[in-house]
């Protein structure tokens, strides 16, 4: 599996081979470090937290709660190739207030010395 990637939600229990990349969705610190031992330094390793309720109302104090949120896990689960997503599927009618969210949320992450992905469609 070199050419792929996987998506993981909640966890799996199989082998992960070394992908260039894994997603992995709602899972925990330990299994970041779990997957990180079997895919190697090598494989990008994308993480989010599903989210039901995605405030846009204000995208700045929304970035601000969402990082305040997760900002102990994303640090103990972060090393250079580990990077976070955030809100998930946002409709074109909030685009405006999702870049603003989004770019909150990379200055915030950024100060923390994290690294995101943005543009989750």
């Amino acid at each position: 599996m070199d050419k792929i990637g996987l998506h993981i939600i909640g966890g799996f229990s199989g082998a992960l081979g070394r992908p260039r990349v894994v997603k992995l969705v709602e899972v925990s610190v330990e299994y970041v470090r779990q997957v990180r031992q079997e895919v190697g330094p090598d494989c990008i390793i994308v993480v989010r937290w599903h989210q039901a309720d995605q405030p846009l109302g204000n995208p700045l104090v929304a970035a601000q709660t969402w990082c305040g949120q997760h900002l102990g896990a994303m640090r103990a689960m972060a090393d250079p190739n580990v990077v976070f997503e955030a809100y998930n599927e946002v409709g074109d009618g909030q685009a405006a207030a999702y870049a603003a969210f989004e770019v909150e949320r990379l200055r915030l992450m950024h100060q923390a010395g994290l690294r995101a992905v943005v543009g989750n469609f």
